[in-house]
């Protein structure tokens, strides 16, 4: 099956006030970024993007400096149901005569700058199901209509990207009239669509309040590197390693969290944990490095800043540590109040070259982002 992405952007922005796909998203703008899962995944082919007729220069000019893979810029009609089938008319046009199976399209609000590649990815394995699936999301909220409280536990919002079979889609557009929304449209003809589970971070920008506010972030890089000893435990990240040496340290020695510790403190320009915790002060023998990170986070959520992600590269020659991974990023994750996802590490050898390559040290260096609170 080959798969195409639709893209419509070429609604009025009349509850925003202003043509809201040419808004700021972080480095981008909110068109661009709806547009950039599919410009990354391997298996679309083509992209169509539906444009309103007034921005319509502007918007090609935007999308002209993406090269990875064909995008078609279109004008949109007077409404959602009229664009959608602008969009298919041209899918046609690129396609030609296609067989059930053959062809599945991707059709996106270019108001939703947040759809990830995974979610891109989840509903194309999807869609030879039923040849039509959609994400949704649990109601948060409590609903009501004019008679009352409605039951939020069977309810849930219907998100975009939404996938078709482009046969099926065609036939089932030809045969209808207005539609909020192609699922709809797909469900009411043929009776049955797959739903799979969408993601809360894919919200669509509607209102003034729903434009993402630019937030201040910092970079700290921190490196620490101990001596491997025998009669001392390997503390890293936190967990303790198996192996017949351990870090040498006037605390526990733990050169990870040691590392993270002294990268937060330089994006928050502050002094090291050397000077917070001098190896001259017999109280902080043997101190716990957990305990270390918890003052630096302390200070940290003082400033006003949370950590946003955290990449380590770990330099030991022995023991192999890439075993312990995931209970290590898992453990970095616990101890920072991030997600495991947004912690990486690398593991690498000395190649037998230097202190750390004859096995007699191990080295880390940490880079993490703080995001204001």
């Amino acid at each position: 099956m080959r798969y195409f992405g639709v893209v419509l952007a070429g609604g009025s922005g009349s509850r925003m006030g202003v043509s809201k796909i040419f808004l700021p998203c972080g480095a981008f703008s909110v068109l661009e970024r709806s547009v950039m899962p599919f410009l990354q995944d391997d298996r679309t082919d083509e992209i169509i993007v539906v444009l309103p007729k007034e921005d319509f220069e502007n918007g090609k000019n935007i999308l002209s400096k993406y090269t990875q893979k064909p995008i078609t810029c279109i004008v949109g009609g007077q409404t959602r149901t009229a664009s959608s089938r602008l969009a298919i008319l041209a899918l046609k046009d690129i396609v030609g005569e296609v067989e059930k199976g053959e062809i599945a399209v991707a059709i996106h609000d270019g108001a939703r700058p947040y759809m990830t590649l995974s979610l891109l990815s989840r509903i194309y394995d999807a869609v030879g199901e039923t040849g039509g699936v959609i994400p949704v999301v649990k109601v948060v909220d409590t609903i009501r209509d004019e008679n009352g409280t409605l039951n939020r536990d069977s309810l849930v919002a219907v998100q975009t990207p939404q996938c078709f079979d482009f046969y099926m889609l065609e036939k089932a557009i030809s045969t209808a009239g207005d539609f909020t929304d192609d699922g709809s449209l797909f469900e009411k003809v043929y009776g049955k669509i797959t739903l799979i589970e969408g993601e809360p971070s894919n919200r669509k920008l509607t209102y003034p309040c729903d434009i993402p506010q630019s937030s201040h972030f910092l970079i700290g890089l921190g490196e620490d590197l101990h001596l491997l000893v025998e009669g001392r435990k390997l503390m890293l990240g936190g967990l303790e390693i198996p192996h017949i040496k351990g870090t040498l340290g006037h605390s526990d020695g733990d050169p990870l969290l040691h590392a993270v510790a002294d990268a937060i403190l330089s994006a928050l320009h502050q002094e090291d944990i050397g000077a917070l915790y001098p190896p001259t002060n017999p109280d902080f023998k043997d101190i716990p490095s957990t305990v270390i990170l918890h003052e630096v986070l302390a200070r940290m959520h003082a400033e006003g800043y949370t950590v946003n992600n955290l990449s380590v590269v770990v330099h030991a020659q022995e023991p192999k540590l890439s075993p312990h991974r995931r209970n290590l990023e898992c453990n970095l994750a616990y101890l920072l109040d991030i997600d495991a996802e947004d912690v990486g590490i690398t593991f690498k050898t000395g190649e037998k070259v230097g202190t750390v390559g004859n096995g007699e040290a191990i080295y880390v260096s940490a880079i993490v982002s703080l995001i204001g609170e």
